[in-house]
């Protein structure tokens, strides 16, 4: 019986440390966007300083089969798991879309061009200042709802998050203006999409037309979720319990 305990408190120890969540990847891009794989690159568009990275609106899209958008980021190298779990990624930043049709600063879950959840930010209509929850599944593109907002030149964090749950993944949309206080965007429905596992996160600023007309002022990027313990800890861990399990024997 105490050898069934003990072999237990060793189980629920391993899922503890398995199910802490955590900041698992963050920038703010004062070194530069080496932390990034940048799909459709053109570096005329953007630049990094000591505040950040400073992203100006490319012309194009990735809507209903176009793809004709520039430098969407993803996180090059997300550690082991992050993605496949539930997660949170928040972005800091300034963003006043004038300038253009449609200028917008997306949040993305990616997998490819036909395939994506996107929290963003936009001149929605060309008329009000928005946040807009999208999705495209299947080169089909659907608009999850928008809420408007006008926040001019005044700094906020946008977030998205990822829930798993029966054989998919739900998404929500969020921003706050304190970076404590988040409103969630459309409810608490969210949407559905995938099958809980994702190739990519990150962003892309894009405008169909008036390409650098608009600046996002990004000054940080943080990547919370859980990733799966390194084959070190687990080695320990599975020493550890077989040197406590060899120990308790000797002492019957």
């Amino acid at each position: 019986m105490r050898c069934k305990v003990f072999l237990l408190a060793i189980l629920l120890a391993f899922l503890s440390l398995r199910a802490e969540a955590g900041i698992v990847f963050e920038d703010d891009f004062t070194g530069g966007v080496g932390n990034w794989t940048i799909l459709h690159n053109d570096a005329s568009y953007y630049s990094t300083s000591e505040s950040g990275l400073d992203l100006k609106t490319c012309a194009g899209d990735m809507w209903a089969g176009q793809t004709d958008y520039k430098n969407l980021f993803t996180i090059a190298t997300p550690p082991a798991g992050a993605l496949a779990g539930d997660f949170t990624v928040t972005m800091k930043l300034s963003f006043n879309p004038t300038a253009g049709t449609w200028p917008q600063i997306n949040l993305i879950a990616y997998d490819n061009d036909d395939n994506w959840v996107r929290a963003n930010y936009m001149r929605y209509n060309n008329v009000n200042a928005s946040f807009q929850l999208a999705k495209e599944e299947a080169a089909t593109p659907s608009e999850i709802g928008h809420v408007v907002n006008n926040l001019g030149d005044a700094t906020f964090w946008l977030r998205l998050t990822k829930t798993n749950h029966d054989a998919t993944a739900t998404y929500k949309q969020y921003y706050s203006t304190n970076g404590t206080d988040f409103t969630i965007v459309n409810g608490e429905s969210g949407t559905d999409f995938g099958d809980g596992s994702l190739a990519y996160v990150g962003f892309v600023a894009m405008v169909d037309d008036s390409p650098g007309g608009n600046h996002a002022y990004i000054s940080s990027f943080q990547l919370d979720g859980v990733p799966e313990p390194s084959v070190s800890m687990l080695g320990l861990m599975g020493f550890g319990a077989l040197a406590g399990l060899r120990r308790f024997k000797r002492n019957q």
